[in-house]
């Protein structure tokens, strides 16, 4: 079994660090410019999910690069499909003409991300999961079909 050297393992933690502060900053500016250009179809749950997406982000961020909380990981993934499923609270209407979203801006760097510090086995259901439960979630928020979703 081949050890790793240095040089690999500082280039795997400078990878990482870069795969969460990406995504921490896509998440927070898409999350946030949402929060404050569009209107949720429910107001006060659609912005409290927002709101608390953003503060599980930095969370999340904290907890991967500092401490390397092993309930991290698995309660990423449970947090970002709850959020998914949420598109009933948060999804605008003008989704069905132009078919992006902050979600889907999220689920994509999110799956991309967490690549860096996973399995591949892990990365590939993670990914599968995410994406089910994007597809779901704006399917039941009735903003798209699954098909344009």
């Amino acid at each position: 079994m081949a050890t790793t050297g240095p040089a690999e393992r500082e280039l795997s933690r400078v990878a990482l660090r870069y795969a969460v502060a990406i995504r921490t900053l896509v998440v927070v500016v898409s999350a946030m410019v949402s929060l404050v250009t569009t209107a949720p179809r429910q107001p006060v749950l659609g912005p409290v999910v927002i709101l608390a997406f953003v503060a599980w982000s930095l969370l999340y961020a904290y907890g991967s690069l500092k401490r390397r909380w092993r309930w991290v990981e698995p309660a990423d993934v449970i947090v970002v499909v709850g959020v998914c499923l949420a598109q009933v609270w948060t999804a605008v209407p003008e989704m069905r003409a132009d078919r992006v979203s902050w979600v889907l801006a999220a689920v994509s760097i999110i799956v991309v991300a967490y690549q860096f510090h996973s399995s591949v086995t892990a990365g590939v259901v993670v990914t599968v999961v995410e994406v089910a439960a994007y597809l779901t979630g704006a399917v039941l928020a009735d903003v798209q079909d699954w098909t344009f979703a």
